[in-house]
C-alpha cells in the first residue's frame, strides 16, 4: 500500500514539475523583452557548466569505486562550485568598491 502511495506521489510531482515548466516557457515566449536578462543568465549558467565539464578530469579512482564518468561529473560539480564561489566573492568586493566610489 505504501508503494502505491509513493508512486502516486512521484507521479504528481512529475506532473506538477512538467506543468510548471510548460507555463514558464509560455511566459518566457510571451514576454521575451522582459525575459531577456533571465535568458542571458541561463545561457551564462549553461556556458559555465560546459566549460567546467571540459576542464574536469575523468581519472577513475579504484579505491573509492569511482569510474571515469562519475569522476567527470564530480569534477564538473566541483569546478562549477569553485567558480561560483569566486564569482560571489568578487561581486561582494565589487559592490563595496562601488559603494565607496559614491
Amino acid at each position: 500500500m505504501i508503494d502505491l502511495i509513493l508512486y502516486f506521489t512521484y507521479f504528481l510531482f512529475i506532473v506538477a514539475t512538467g506543468l510548471l515548466s510548460i507555463f514558464l516557457i509560455i511566459r518566457l515566449i510571451r514576454k521575451i523583452r522582459k525575459s531577456r536578462i533571465t535568458l542571458i543568465m541561463i545561457g551564462i549558467g549553461i556556458f559555465i557548466i560546459i566549460v567546467s565539464y571540459f576542464l574536469s578530469d575523468s581519472k577513475p579512482y579504484e579505491l573509492f569505486d569511482i569510474d571515469a564518468s562519475l569522476s567527470k561529473k564530480i569534477g564538473t560539480s566541483l569546478i562549477v562550485m569553485y567558480f561560483l564561489f569566486c564569482l560571489s566573492i568578487l561581486s561582494v568586493f565589487f559592490s563595496e568598491f562601488l559603494r565607496l566610489k559614491k
